[in-house]
């Protein structure tokens, strides 16, 4: 539920935006575990952004 947290916050709540980049993930990494797609989006939006 954190992850979650932080990714609306990340998207500043934008619940269409959540559902499109987990499918996305969902999609590209089937075979991984759904906590881990969730980490991998918000990894990858904080790297887009230049926040690590």
């Amino acid at each position: 539920m954190r992850t979650q947290n932080e990714l609306y916050r990340l998207v500043q709540g934008d619940r269409r935006t959540v559902e499109r980049l987990i499918k996305h993930g969902r999609e590209r990494y089937p075979d991984k575990p759904e906590q881990w797609i969730w980490e991998k989006v918000i990894a990858d939006l904080e790297r887009d952004r230049g926040y690590r």
